[in-house]
C-alpha cells in the first residue's frame, strides 16, 4: 500500500526544518556518500537492532505528528536525512527487516519522482509524485516486496505510470526541473 499527503507540513513548518537541518550545531552531523549526504538521528541501526539516542526536538515534532495520524503505533525513533543535489539519486532499493514494516518520507524544498519496481532489472511498475511538504507513506508489499529508488535526473517527466498525477494536478508529458530536495524518512527501529 503506498499513501500520499500533500502539504503534511506547512510552508513556515518547512522553512523551520531548513534551518535546523543547516543549523551550525548540525554541520558535523553530515556523512558525504558517493550520490548523495545524510544525517543519521535517532541512533545507528544495526542487523540486532539500534542503541537509541534521542531525536531533537525539531524531529520529535516532526514524529509526534505522524503518530497523532495514526502511522505508526508507537511513535518513530529513527530519521535518516537524505540531501539529493539537482541529478542526484538512489539506487532501487528495500529497507529491510530491521525496520517496522512502514516507512514515512518527508520531502523538502524540491520535487522528485519515487520509482517502485517488483525487480530492480525491470522498469519502474508505479511512479509517485512527491511535491514539497508532502508525505509518503508505504507499507505492507509496497515495503516488503517492491524496490523504490530515485533515477539520477536534472528533471522529472510526468508519464501515465505517475500514480498521483491527477490528485497534484500534472499532466503526462509535463517535464518538471528539480533543485536540492531533502528528504526525512522516519522509521520505527523495534529492537533498541
Amino acid at each position: 500500500s503506498i499513501f500520499y499527503i500533500d502539504d503534511f507540513i506547512s510552508v513556515d513548518e518547512e522553512k523551520e526544518l531548513l534551518k535546523n537541518i543547516y543549523s551550525d550545531d548540525n554541520k558535523d552531523k553530515w556523512t558525504q556518500l558517493k550520490r548523495r549526504r545524510l544525517q543519521n538521528w535517532g541512533g545507528q541501526p544495526v542487523s540486532s537492532g539500534m542503541i537509541e539516542e534521542p531525536l531533537p526536538s525539531w524531529l520529535t515534532n516532526i514524529c509526534d505528528k505522524i503518530y497523532e495520524h495514526s502511522i505508526f503505533p508507537v511513535k518513530a525513533n529513527h530519521v535518516l536525512l537524505n540531501e539529493y543535489n539537482v541529478n542526484e539519486g538512489i539506487f532501487p532499493h528495500t529497507d529491510g527487516p530491521l525496520f517496522y514494516p512502514c516507512v514515512c518520507i518527508l520531502s523538502l524544498n524540491s520535487t522528485c519522482l519515487m520509482d517502485f519496481y517488483k525487480e530492480i532489472k525491470k522498469e519502474a511498475i508505479q511512479k509517485i509524485f512527491l511535491k514539497p511538504r508532502s508525505l509518503l507513506i508505504f507499507t505492507q508489499d509496497a515495503y516488503k516486496t517492491y524496490f523504490h529508488g530515485i533515477k539520477e535526473s536534472f528533471s522529472d517527466l510526468i508519464t501515465e505510470n505517475v500514480i498521483n498525477k491527477n490528485d497534484t494536478d500534472l499532466r503526462v508529458g509535463t517535464e518538471i526541473e528539480r533543485d536540492i530536495r531533502l528528504s526525512l524518512t522516519i522509521r520505527i527501529v523495534p529492537n533498541t
